[in-house]
């Protein structure tokens, strides 16, 4: 098993580590990290929605917000 660490920028402006577990046969570094990417990808999309105007804030407040409304995704670390 293979740990995926998502950032989160908590609503309340703190910063929090979220790890998943995924399985991961990879038999080349190239092949690991798109496996990786891969799921990171399907998580994301499972647990959040894009947006370009968040609650009419403009394009700056553009992002991976996460549909329990507790924050937004910012990065993803394998």
């Amino acid at each position: 098993m293979e740990i995926l660490t998502v950032v989160v920028f908590l609503l309340n402006g703190e910063l929090e580590y979220r790890k998943y577990e995924y399985l991961n046969n990879a038999k080349t570094v190239e092949q690991y990290i798109v496996n990786c990417d891969q799921f990171a990808t399907e998580l994301r999309e499972k647990i959040s929605y894009h947006t370009w105007n968040y609650k009419n804030k403009g394009p700056l407040s553009q992002g991976w917000y996460l549909k329990d409304d507790s924050g937004q995704i910012i990065a993803t670390i394998c």
